[in-house]
């Protein structure tokens, strides 16, 4: 309802609150909670973790396909958006989400103790920023600006996003690396989504939503 009243609801293809503990409960697509690939419902493959802090792949064989595409009606393409609420950082840089190497494009969120963040929103660049666990909101506004939240506050705004040709799945707990899962990770996600862009007031908003949510939760960070 916060989403809604926020005006927000619209621009979301998939919002994945991974609440009830286990891999069924946590599969189902808040927006479209139909068990299938078209609603982009979560298909988990290899070791996981599901608990109340949502869930956790184990760093070699986990990976979780949404099966939102890039450059799709899901996740189109220079006006999109994604998101993570991250309570453990992985060990070493790694990656949630895209990467095609045809065109050296990627787009996830690229994080990990001690490390920078990357903008990995259709571009490569390191951020010089240290990685936080916190709520992450990256966002592609147009064909030349993207921005990088983080419990609603810009952090880093990198230009010329690029442009990705591929359709690839967005995939949580490893990448999807030009058809493949690679890059597997052990980070702790408690909350994700994908869609349409988001300007500043609207990270703003989304991050007091989701915040508020995990408090009812008892699992914010």
């Amino acid at each position: 309802m916060d989403l809604k009243s926020y005006s927000l609801w619209t621009k979301f293809s998939a919002i994945y609150p991974f609440v009830g503990g286990t891999a069924t409960s946590h599969k189902y697509n808040l927006k479209d909670p139909r068990d299938l690939d078209a609603a982009y419902r979560i298909q988990f493959n290899g070791g996981w973790t599901h608990n109340s802090d949502g869930i956790r792949g184990d760093g070699s064989t986990g990976y979780a396909d949404t099966f939102a595409a890039m450059n799709t009606a899901a996740i189109p393409n220079r006006l999109n958006h994604f998101s993570v609420y991250i309570k453990i950082l992985p060990s070493g840089t790694q990656y949630n989400g895209i990467l095609d190497t045809g065109v050296l494009r990627a787009f996830g969120g690229a994080w990990g103790s001690g490390q920078n963040w990357f903008a990995s929103l259709q571009n490569f660049s390191n951020s010089g920023i240290a990685s936080q666990i916190g709520f992450v909101n990256g966002t592609v506004t147009s064909t030349s600006a993207s921005a990088l939240y983080r419990n609603g506050t810009s952090i880093w705004t990198p230009n010329n996003p690029g442009s990705m040709t591929n359709q690839y799945n967005y995939y949580l707990g490893a990448t999807n690396y030009d058809g493949s899962p690679g890059f597997y990770n052990t980070t702790n996600i408690a909350f994700a989504s994908l869609g349409g862009s988001m300007n500043a007031t609207d990270a703003s908003n989304f991050y007091t939503a989701v915040q508020a949510f995990q408090t009812t939760l008892g699992r914010q960070v």
